[in-house]
C-alpha cells in the first residue's frame, strides 16, 4: 500500500504541475515540502511562497528547509498593519469568524507576491490533514477510541465548500489559480484505505511522513510537527490583539 500511495502522490503532483512554471505555498512542514520536493521533478520551474511575522515558526522553517531543496524562495514578511490590512481584504472576498478569515491572510500575502512575480499557478498541500490525521483533534480522538476514520471522511467531505472554496476565491481575486494534488481522486482513495491505527503509529500523519521520507524530502521537514497556519506564521496572535473576542 505505501509503495502505491507514494507513486500516486507523485503522479497527482506532476498532473497539477503539468510541465508549467509553478509555485508552492510553503512553510518547511511536511506536506508543502513533500510538494515542492516532486515539483522540483515535474515543473518547468518552481518558486516558494511564505508569508509570517518575521520572528513566526513558519518563515524560519521556511528558510531552512527551502534551502535544503535548493529552491527560490520568497518571503512575504507581515507586520501588524499588514495583517489588519489582508484581513481586511479576506474578510470582504470571503466573509466569516474570524478563525475562518485570517486563514487567508498568509495566503493573500503569497499570492500577491505570486501576481508579482508572474507565477500564475501555485500548488497547496490542502487535504493531507484530512486523509492523513494531521490536527490535535484526530490524534485526541485516536487516543480515546472514538470513529476517527467517520471524523476524517466528514472533514474531507466538507473541504470542497469549505477551506479550499475560500482559498481559491482569495486567489482568485489576484488572478491565481490553486492546484491541490493531494486531493487527487486516487490519493484520497488509497489514503483513505490505510487503517487508522497506522495513520496514528506514534505521531500524526505518520503514513504521510513515510511517503515523504522514502521519496527522499528532507529529514528536517519529514520530522517537524507543524503548526496550523495562522499560528505558524504569526498572523492569530496580531488579530486576537487587535480584536479580542469580538470576531469569532
Amino acid at each position: 500500500m505505501l509503495v502505491e500511495l507514494k507513486e500516486s502522490v507523485e503522479r497527482a503532483v506532476e498532473n497539477a504541475c503539468r510541465g508549467e512554471r509553478v509555485g508552492v505555498l510553503f512553510s518547511g512542514g511536511l506536506d508543502s515540502s513533500l510538494i515542492a520536493f516532486l515539483a522540483k521533478r515535474h515543473a518547468l520551474g518552481v518558486e516558494l511562497f511564505t508569508a509570517g511575522m518575521p520572528d513566526s515558526p513558519d518563515v524560519s522553517w521556511a528558510v531552512r528547509v527551502a534551502a535544503e531543496l535548493a529552491l527560490p524562495l520568497n518571503i512575504s514578511v507581515l507586520n501588524e498593519g499588514k495583517v489588519l490590512a489582508l484581513y481586511g481584504a479576506v474578510e470582504q472576498i470571503s466573509p466569516g469568524d474570524l478563525l475562518k478569515v485570517e486563514l487567508g491572510v498568509p495566503l493573500l500575502a503569497c499570492c500577491r507576491e505570486a501576481k508579482r512575480l508572474k507565477v500564475r499557478i501555485l500548488l497547496s498541500g490542502s487535504g493531507a490533514e484530512e486523509l492523513f490525521g494531521g490536527y490535535q483533534r484526530h490524534w485526541e480522538a485516536f487516543e480515546k477510541g472514538q470513529d476517527v476514520g467517520a471524523m476524517l471522511r466528514e472533514e474531507l467531505e466538507a473541504l470542497p465548500l469549505g477551506d479550499v472554496a475560500r482559498n481559491e476565491a482569495v486567489a482568485r481575486s489576484e488572478g491565481i489559480e490553486i492546484r491541490c494534488p493531494l486531493l487527487d481522486e486516487e490519493v484520497g482513495r488509497l489514503a483513505m484505505q490505510v487503517p487508522v491505527e497506522e495513520k496514528f503509529a506514534g505521531e500524526r500523519k505518520a503514513v504521510l511522513r513515510r511517503v515523504a521520507r522514502g521519496l527522499g524530502v528532507p529529514e528536517s521537514a519529514c520530522g517537524r510537527q507543524k503548526q496550523a497556519l495562522q499560528y505558524g506564521s504569526g498572523v492569530h496572535k496580531v488579530l486576537l490583539k487587535r480584536f479580542g473576542q469580538k470576531r469569532k
